[in-house]
């Protein structure tokens, strides 16, 4: 059967085949959907009102005469709400068309510019990219394996597994044979411990303790999809799922540890016997003198790093003290916000020409 698997993995195209692929599926799907004449109704939330009544149980009425309405409460308690119908319905544009090239050609860098979570993935590969080339993660993963004492041996490392994706595809490729060196240095079947290193990289893949990049870009997309709903739903950051990531970690790590000592590793001694200890295959994962000092230098400046954000947040007057946002001298904030366009002021006849003013609402200008 894995031979199977392998070939079949084989036989997928390479990323970026596979994503003109997807592309080419997106230029057809528009040219069918213009033909077969495809719509969809947007919608937004709307708050149910109804008349609000008195003590005597009739309605309040306005100084205009007017029954005043006030949201409906649900059940719950909370006011209720609908969607309602917003606007014309939307149609697909066909993509196989001269304008349809256009467009794409036109709009292909913008459209990848302005995905939301391209700054930030940026900045975290940048880190993780660093780290991961000077050999950091890989260090720190054999560290922490090599530390554990042998009855804890199945959890770790699934748990470090579980946490790997904080360095992308490191834990793949770093893990496994660890693992495997490991349960074979203390007479465990190497197969039971390649098999518990991947169940947590790729069963804990996105799972861990800290963010990472592909939460940044989970982020952006969940926000502009919520915009959909609801226009004024508030940014969804990438911690958002941190609570889900962490506690997603502990239940691979025991579902992990569960079936690697009480299912794999007897099946495998029913059938291959036990396996001698080994501690000759742990020579090559033995962390260097100047691995050591790196991950301990890495460790002072996390501390210094920590400690001085620590600094900006809670001493008072400091950058990032207090509640607020900062303003530059200006009185603009250092944030995106809308600009609305507004008709100029009227002009004395026989001067030529006007100008668009652009009034922004938060500097006053």
């Amino acid at each position: 059967m894995l031979d199977w698997i392998e070939w079949a993995g084989n036989k997928l195209p390479e990323p970026a085949i596979l994503f003109a692929l997807l592309a080419a599926l997106v230029v057809v799907s528009s040219g069918v959907g213009s033909w077969v004449g495809w719509k969809v109704q947007p919608v937004e939330l709307r708050l149910v009102v109804v008349d609000k009544v008195g003590a005597d149980g009739r309605p309040v009425l306005d100084e205009k005469g007017k029954p005043v309405q006030v949201p409906k409460a649900g059940p719950d308690g909370k006011p209720e709400v609908k969607l309602q119908p917003a606007g014309a319905p939307l149609e697909p544009r066909s993509l196989m068309t001269g304008e349809g090239v256009y467009w794409m050609l036109s709009s292909m860098v913008r459209n990848f510019t302005g995905m939301p979570a391209l700054g930030l993935i940026f900045v975290s590969m940048l880190g993780i990219g660093l780290a991961e080339k000077f050999g950091l993660f890989g260090a720190l993963m054999r560290w922490l394996a090599l530390l554990t004492p042998r009855a804890l041996l199945t959890p770790m490392i699934v748990f470090i597994g579980a946490n790997s994706s904080v360095a992308s595809d490191a834990g793949y490729i770093i893990l496994p044979p660890l693992a495997a060196a490991l349960f074979a240095a203390v007479g465990r079947s190497p197969v039971a411990g390649m098999a518990a290193a991947f169940c947590g990289v790729a069963g804990g893949f996105g799972g861990g303790l800290f963010p990472t990049a592909g939460d940044g870009f989970l982020a952006g997309v969940a926000t502009t999809s919520a915009h959909i709903i609801d226009p004024a739903y508030g940014p969804v950051d990438a911690t958002h799922n941190l609570y889900f990531k962490i506690l997603s970690a502990v239940v691979v790590m025991l579902g992990g540890w569960y079936v690697t000592d009480r299912v794999v590793e007897p099946r495998l001694l029913r059938e291959v016997g036990r396996v001698s200890g080994d501690t000759a295959a742990l020579t090559d994962m033995a962390l260097s003198r100047g691995e050591k000092a790196g991950l301990a230098w890495a460790g002072v400046v996390l501390a210094v790093v920590l400690g001085a954000f620590a600094a900006l947040v809670f001493v008072p007057g400091a950058p990032l003290h207090g509640v607020g946002q900062p303003t530059l001298a200006s009185g603009r904030v250092l944030m995106e916000h809308p600009v609305t366009i507004t008709p100029p002021p009227a002009l004395p006849q026989g001067v030529p020409g006007h100008d668009i003013v652009l009034r922004d609402p938060l500097a006053g200008r």
